[in-house]
């Protein structure tokens, strides 16, 4: 069973459940300065992650360890900047 979750909040993103298979972050999200690090190991069931335009401003690591599943990562315009 694949489960797909859309998220926009840092709300949204820190109830995240492990168990999700395909992950998207909409447009313009999750650009709070608190969040510096994106670190993606609890999903070790992820496939798919995708991620708008402009998003994750303040990040400047991302952990994908262990993620044996991770079959596709896409990545917009000015995210991680």
């Amino acid at each position: 069973m694949n489960t797909v979750i859309t998220v926009s909040t840092m709300n949204q993103w820190n109830t995240l459940g492990s168990g999700i298979t395909e992950l998207t972050v909409a447009t313009n999200s999750l650009n709070d300065a608190s969040l510096t690090v994106l670190d993606l190991t609890r999903f070790k069931r992820l496939k798919k992650i995708v991620i708008g335009d402009e998003c994750f401003m303040y990040v400047k690591e991302v952990k994908m360890i262990g993620l044996s599943e991770l079959e596709s990562v896409e990545i917009g315009m000015n995210s991680f900047t």
